[in-house]
């Protein structure tokens, strides 16, 4: 499946939930391979996060910090990292009935979306 950085990003807490679940074998599976792969696009969105902020930010304490002024132009950047770029995951989705009763909100539903299947 081929998503964009933003879809990721904001799949992450939701992923998270998920896998705080118990939740079927076959679903545990699924979920644990794609929770793997995010991760690992995650650390890396993680580090040009961190290096925008060196770039627009000054020091403060053990790390740095954007200042007000700057804020706008790290957002642009990093906005533009997460709409442009894209990964390519091979991992089946969860088809939507395996989750059962499982309770989800419906932004998180939105954010899980690249990673479901109705059948």
């Amino acid at each position: 499946m081929q998503l964009k950085l933003m879809e990721i990003h904001l799949a992450k807490p939701a992923l998270t939930k998920l896998m705080n679940l118990d939740l079927p074998v076959n679903v545990a599976f699924r979920l644990s391979r794609i929770a793997k792969l995010v991760g690992d696009v995650f650390q890396d969105i993680e580090v040009q996060r961190v290096k925008l902020v060196e770039k627009h930010g000054v020091p403060s304490g053990p790390g740095f910090k954007v200042e007000p002024e700057n804020v706008a132009v790290f957002e642009d950047e990093l906005n533009l990292l997460l709409d442009t770029e894209t990964v390519t995951l091979d991992v089946a989705p969860i088809i939507l009935n395996m989750l059962g009763d499982v309770k989800l909100t419906p932004m998180e539903m939105l954010a899980l979306e690249p990673f479901l299947a109705e059948e």
